[in-house]
């Protein structure tokens, strides 16, 4: 009796296999090794900024203010305000610190869960108080106006 041989499919259906999973893995390691462009996250950047929500015109003393997606154009801040930004949207802050006449420095506090922007912070800190230098300034990326504390 002749030996008969075996089917040929199951060998096409591991190479099959292995083809999918080879680019299953270059497509995974291409989406995490090469994120999308600065041009573009900044081309985002610059279009939620130009449609943030605007409050205007209040007085932000003695309150808590979530910076992260919210544009604030001449409203006033001073002693007691406290200023979270997580990073995560822009904000725009075109606002007057205001001080009371007689009274001691504004104390006005910026807070942050973010790790890197908690570094940043640090850093500023850093440059004011060790160094005794103006705390630097950053620079926005381009089609975001700059955020001063007036």
């Amino acid at each position: 009796m002749p030996k008969s041989k075996p089917p040929r499919w199951p060998l096409g259906g591991m190479i099959a296999m292995m083809v999918m999973v080879w680019i299953v893995g270059i497509f995974d390691y291409a989406d995490r090794h090469y994120p999308v462009s600065y041009k573009v996250q900044q081309a985002k950047w610059v279009e939620a900024a130009n449609t943030l929500p605007t409050t205007s015109g209040v007085d932000l003393s003695d309150k808590v203010v979530n910076l992260d997606g919210r544009r604030f154009e001449n409203c006033t801040f001073g002693d007691g305000t406290i200023l979270t930004y997580e990073g995560e949207k822009p904000f725009i802050f075109n606002c007057k610190m205001v001080t009371k006449p007689g009274a001691p420095p504004n104390h006005v506090q910026v807070m942050s869960d973010n790790p890197a922007l908690m570094q940043m912070l640090a850093l500023n800190q850093m440059f004011e108080i060790v160094i005794g230098a103006q705390v630097p300034t950053c620079s926005a990326p381009e089609g975001i106006p700059g955020l001063p504390l007036q």
